[in-house]
């Protein structure tokens, strides 16, 4: 069957049948700024070595929003959506049912896929140092990994989290969702994953550190710096609302970018918050804007 394009969220056959039965899935495409299509599709059939999962919910991520505005070029229609939550609903009949540590999966599970799941889940560099972006069955194009596997091309349903199903592969970086964790928490994973590496790196005891950004990367990170030892944290960002919540959860002092509009006068900020107008020992940039480093003359600048 040839795909049906629709735009702007308007398909003209709302019908959804069962996964178990034959039926038409969606899966969003951005094909160029300001240009989202629903394409349908059939079913998808899954590698063997693969399992099933129906989309639970999706994050919208902030470079999804730069690629919509063209901000962030594109060369091909993309399959978006990646911070995904799914719920296996088939499991290949060679698929090794295991997620990354060891844990079963079974029909019902609630997963968490990243793109980097994508590598093969068993060279050195996938299962120890934890960087399948490094991983040795390809070079280059993220996308030859797809091919290791057999797949001629990514489609919808291998890389992207805004459709009704995807696969993915056990044996690559997929973790099995705790019974007791609901998906509106499970699918901030990725942000808090990053967060915890800003901890790793900046959050050492009695540092004063300056987080850019009061988003979500930078209001986690605030989190994870205090919980790390920090000793005085600072937000930069806006608006009031998100910086009142950073203070919450932890940040010491917030400077609105709306009410310091100058660089130079948030620089002078916070050097009059550390210790004898020394400036902050890390900075944590999580405002995804180039200028922000300009702004961050500390020993150590940690981009998230």
């Amino acid at each position: 069957m040839d795909p049906k394009l629709y735009r702007n969220g308007r398909p003209e056959n709302t019908e959804q049948a069962s996964i178990r039965g034959i039926s038409l899935v969606r899966g969003v495409f951005l094909t160029a700024p300001y240009d989202v299509q629903i394409t349908e599709f059939d079913r998808p059939k899954f590698p063997q070595k693969a399992v099933l999962a129906r989309t639970v919910m999706c994050g919208v991520c902030g470079i999804d929003v730069h690629m919509y505005k063209g901000t962030v070029p594109i060369v091909d229609p993309i399959p978006l959506g990646h911070e995904w939550v799914g719920r296996i609903e088939e499991i290949g009949q060679k698929a090794e049912a295991e997620d990354l540590w060891g844990q079963e999966l079974r029909v019902g599970d609630l997963i968490i896929p990243g793109f980097s799941s994508q590598g093969c889940g068993r060279c050195i560099y996938c299962k120890f140092y934890m960087k399948p972006y490094l991983c040795v069955s390809s070079k280059g194009d993220p996308f030859e990994k797809t091919k290791a596997r057999g797949i001629v091309r990514p489609t919808v349903f291998d890389v992207g989290g805004y459709c009704d199903y995807r696969y993915v592969f056990p044996n690559g970086w997929v973790y099995k969702v705790p019974g007791d964790l609901p998906p509106e928490v499970a699918v901030l994973t990725e942000h808090f994953s990053t967060a915890l590496h800003v901890g790793d790196y900046a959050g050492k005891e009695g540092l004063t550190v300056v987080v850019q950004g009061s988003g979500p990367i930078g209001l986690l990170s605030v989190m994870a710096v205090k919980l790390s030892g920090a000793a005085t944290t600072i937000v930069v960002g806006a608006p009031e609302g998100r910086l009142r919540l950073c203070k919450e959860f932890g940040a010491g002092y917030a400077i609105s970018i709306q009410e310091v509009p100058e660089a130079e006068d948030r620089i002078r900020s916070v050097k009059k918050l550390t210790r004898a107008g020394a400036g902050a020992d890390v900075v944590v940039e999580a405002a995804g804007t180039p200028e922000a480093f300009t702004e961050g003359p500390a020993p150590r600048v940690v981009a998230s």
